[in-house]
């Protein structure tokens, strides 16, 4: 069973991880059909999962134990290693960034997710609102954890069409951010 077939779309990079400790890659992507779709390394359809709409955002494995992606109605999914949901979490608009796994200032481990909504969001690994910081513009990119400095804080940059390149605490507050002359 190698015809695998997306009906629509595929617009994110795939995740290629070892999802379900069989010591073999999978293969994971999202598809305009609304459809994740899970294949073993040998093109081999193990799972699918159909969220409300699209799904441009590229999936993340976090925590080794979930996969979150974002869709184009807004919702945040974490699927399980067998495709099942584990839970969903509602913004205000599309998902195109790819979530990212990090640091709270308490230490505890948080997903963050940009939205078309103008907001980066942290939630914890069960898809609670930590918090959310908005911004001027949308964000269409995933965030990075910086770990530098000897405050031993987590960083968090991103950046937005407000024409900024934002920094935040694990906390959600603003450290600093930078002007550009476009879109980030």
């Amino acid at each position: 069973d190698r015809n695998i077939s997306a009906r629509d779309a595929i617009k994110a990079s795939a995740l290629v991880a070892d999802i379900n400790n069989d010591n073999q890659l999978e293969i994971i992507f999202g598809s305009n059909d609304s459809f994740i779709y899970a294949l073993s390394s040998r093109g081999r359809l193990l799972w699918k999962f159909k969220a409300n709409s699209g799904i441009e955002s590229a999936p993340a494995l976090i925590a080794g134990q979930q996969i979150v992606f974002g869709s184009n109605d807004g919702t945040i999914y974490s699927v399980n290693s067998e495709g099942k949901l584990m839970w969903e979490f509602k913004t205000r608009d599309k998902i195109t960034a790819q979530p990212v796994t990090g640091v709270l200032n308490n230490g505890a481990p948080c997903i963050l997710v940009g939205s078309l909504d103008h907001s980066i969001y942290a939630l914890d690994l069960k898809g609670r609102l930590a918090w959310e910081y908005p911004t001027g513009g949308k964000i269409f990119s995933k965030a990075v954890i910086l770990d530098e400095g000897d405050d031993k804080e987590p960083k968090i940059l991103f950046g937005s069409c407000d024409d900024m390149v934002h920094v935040v605490s694990g906390k959600g507050n603003k450290i600093w951010d930078y002007e550009t002359d476009f879109w980030v």
